[in-house]
């Protein structure tokens, strides 16, 4: 978690993801629905298996968790509509 709390603002690879699906035509409203949908389905899936009793959290610590992947999600974000936008002229 230390290594990946200093790399957080380190996420480019979505830049190329967002080149790749602007190239494969694919719509900003598709891009933005299903990039939100991963970081929201990622913390759905942690909550069930909390409440399961498989992954323990203090809730502190759970706390600290949601905060860093909220701005991993805000940073990924930036780079994702970024590679989509890149080149590209709004209409």
């Amino acid at each position: 978690m230390k290594t990946l709390k200093k790399n957080v603002h380190a996420v480019p690879v979505f830049e190329a993801l967002g080149e790749d699906r602007r190239d494969m035509d694919t719509s900003f409203e598709d891009v933005y629905r299903n990039y939100h949908s991963v970081y929201s389905a990622a913390l759905e899936y942690l909550s069930i298996q909390m409440k399961n009793g498989n992954v323990h959290f203090e809730a502190t610590a759970f706390s600290e968790f949601v905060l860093f992947f909220r701005k991993m999600e805000m940073n990924s974000g930036w780079y994702l509509f970024n590679g989509y936008l890149k080149n590209k002229i709004l209409k």
